[in-house]
């Protein structure tokens, strides 16, 4: 038993107050690193709440455009079968009356079925040649044939497929140092032609329409088609290159023409954009004059000081052009 004398000072071991002290300080870096891994732990929940939520809404808007991709399909196919049924109702009818062994029909009579036969099988072509083209176009397997293209020329050959009176309201203006582009001929006269026939058959009658061609830089070529009709109508206008129904007229297509002439004009690496005017229809086409992947440069660029230059105003009328195809 050790007695403390009066006025002694205890005095505790070294040893003792280094472990106590490391002891708090241990305690003190174990609770750090608690509350730095629960703090993690939260950062980590908030961010796995934060991605789930952004990959639901993802997949809802997924989901959503999956549900109006399908209901366009439906109405598209719908309104299809329709579009094919009629030219083969009027064919069938009119070949049927003529087969009739009981009815003797007169030359003018025959002469009308005929020619009523005829323009429904042609009606029936655009609409599988538009259906073809609509379905290469969203399944990206359209073919292109290359060439080095004139656009005055590719304008004019347009023009002569479309029908009078309306193809005399179009004027054309071509720069006179406009490139020749590298591109599909027969592709951009469909384009144009479908552009046109538009301009002309959903306006009313003696609607001028005005085509002008011009080099936007070294790189680019830009045609406008532009029309001082009634305009778009609003539902159109807001999804231009939507498949939708637009007014029936007689020769009237499957609805598609503006969604095919914009995947001809992106498959060229292009742009077709509608701009809306104070008056009438605007339609905006930009093309590169040579093709993105270089494969232009392999194949040398023919003369443009002779073909395809227009007067010295940089203009020709569209009659005079059709009279020359």
């Amino acid at each position: 038993m050790t007695v403390r004398e009066p006025g002694a000072i205890s005095v505790k071991p070294a040893s003792w107050t280094t472990g106590r002290s490391l002891a708090s300080s241990f305690a003190q870096r174990a609770g750090g690193a608690v509350r730095t891994a629960s703090a993690k732990s939260d950062a980590a929940h908030s961010l796995r709440l934060a991605l789930e939520r952004e990959a639901a809404a993802l997949a809802h808007e997924e989901a959503a455009t999956l549900r109006r991709s399908q209901e366009l399909q439906r109405s598209f196919l719908s309104r299809l079968s329709h579009e094919l049924r009629t030219p083969l109702t009027a064919i069938r009818g009119y070949a049927t009356s003529l087969l009739q062994t009981d009815v003797t029909w007169d030359a003018a009579s025959q002469d009308r079925f005929l020619g009523r036969i005829s323009a429904e099988s042609a009606r029936l072509g655009r609409l599988v040649g538009d259906l073809l083209d609509f379905s290469a176009i969203e399944s990206g397997i359209l073919r292109l044939h290359h060439d080095w293209c004139d656009i005055a020329l590719v304008l004019e050959a347009a023009i002569a497929c479309l029908p009078q009176p309306g193809a005399s309201m179009i004027e054309v203006t071509c720069h006179r140092a406009l490139p020749t582009v590298w591109a599909d001929h027969d592709r951009l006269e469909q384009v144009f032609v479908n552009l046109l026939s538009n301009a002309i058959g959903h306006n009313p009658a003696g609607t001028k329409v005005t085509v002008r061609a011009m080099a936007d830089g070294p790189d680019t070529l830009t045609v406008s088609v532009a029309d001082d009709g009634d305009g778009m109508p609003p539902d159109v206008a807001l999804a231009p290159f939507e498949p939708m129904q637009r007014r029936r007229t007689p020769s009237s297509g499957s609805g598609l023409g503006l969604s095919i002439a914009r995947g001809i004009v992106a498959a060229h690496s292009g742009q077709l954009e509608l701009q809306q005017p104070a008056r009438g229809t605007c339609f905006r086409i930009q093309l590169p004059v040579e093709n993105p992947d270089g494969t232009a440069a392999e194949h040398p660029r023919p003369r443009t000081d002779l073909a395809g230059v227009a007067g010295d105003g940089g203009a020709w009328p569209a009659r005079e052009a059709r009279s020359d195809a």
